[in-house]
């Protein structure tokens, strides 16, 4: 990719609280501007992925999408080591034994920044070997808080005046166009779901509920319309008999016992809690918890396909 990519800086996520060290990503940072008050920050790095040795990948950070940004004399959680290390490579390109500035650039963005990446390629895997990297630059892409570390007299001496005005979050500055010179270049504009796995386990697949969920919801489409999801009593259990009921629970209400209201012990089904003797007592006859169906799609009558049949008391209203 043709592209004056700078100078090398050291790029990690923030957190809290700060780590006292970090692996930091390594990218090129190319700062673009204009006088009519556009900045944009660009991240270029380049990953071995199973699609290519050399994948390009850049993230966008424009001037009207910072929330906050600071700029403080110090170089963060990276060792100085790392420091070293980024020098001597800069250092190793011609660019002299200038004085070191090594300052460290908060940003915090609105939202994850955009990410562009090479436009044939849907999603990326690491090449193997290179998983660390590869996940340290998938996490950089979806943080909204990262610290740069970088040697300021790399900036351009045209572009200091606009840096510093950037690094302030100045009020009135806009985002440098720079889709055109990206699309150019073969990437398009994309996020870090780029990263993300492409099969998800069915047991972890969002918004569907489990399957018997799904077999209940069914289950209970098929008995007409007017009906309701109940909640199911465990098996093997009795349901609370609403009359005869012995609790001594302060905060439940005694049942009051009325004329009309009496009590069928019989032979049912566990899901659905009504028997034939209350079936022949025809509409009015619901059992605690029922929807006044029994199931019967299999079995004896009296006797579904939800297991043997238990003693459930069942109400008269």
């Amino acid at each position: 990719m043709n592209v004056d990519l700078g100078f090398k800086v050291l790029v990690y996520p923030a957190t809290d609280p700060p780590e006292p060290s970090v692996s930091p990503c390594v990218c090129s940072f190319v700062f673009k501007c204009d006088t009519a008050k556009r900045a944009t920050l660009l991240l270029f790095t380049s990953i071995p992925t199973i699609h290519d040795a050399e994948t390009p990948f850049v993230l966008q950070y424009d001037a009207d999408m910072l929330e906050r940004a600071t700029l403080v004399s110090n170089s963060g959680s990276v060792t100085r080591s790392k420091i070293d290390t980024m020098v001597r490579e800069e250092r190793g390109k011609g660019k002299g034994k200038r004085r070191l500035d090594i300052k460290t650039l908060h940003l915090t963005t609105m939202d994850v920044p955009p990410l562009w990446c090479a436009a044939a390629t849907p999603s990326f895997s690491p090449q193997p070997g290179n998983e660390p990297a590869f996940q340290q630059f998938s996490h950089l892409a979806r943080a909204r808080y990262i610290h740069i570390v970088l040697d300021v007299p790399g900036i351009h001496g045209k572009h200091q005046s606009m840096f510093r005005a950037f690094s302030k979050r100045a009020r009135n500055l806009e985002g440098f166009p720079v889709r055109d010179l990206l699309i150019e270049k073969g990437l398009r504009k994309a996020s870090w779901e780029v990263f993300a796995p492409s099969e998800i386990a069915p047991s972890e697949t969002i918004g569907v509920p489990p399957a018997y969920s799904r077999e209940g919801q069914a289950e209970g489409e098929s008995e007409g319309e007017g009906s309701r999801t109940r909640k199911r009593s465990r098996p093997g259990k009795l349901l609370d008999d609403p009359i005869n009921s012995t609790s001594t629970d302060p905060r439940r209400e005694p049942q009051q016992s009325h004329p009309a209201v009496t009590a069928l012990h019989s032979s049912v089904c566990r899901r659905c809690a009504l028997g034939p003797q209350a079936r022949a007592l025809g509409p009015r006859a619901r059992a605690p918890g029922s929807g006044g169906r029994c199931c019967r799609r299999a079995g004896a009558p009296g006797h579904g396909p939800h297991g043997p049949p238990t003693l459930i008391p069942v109400a008269l209203v």
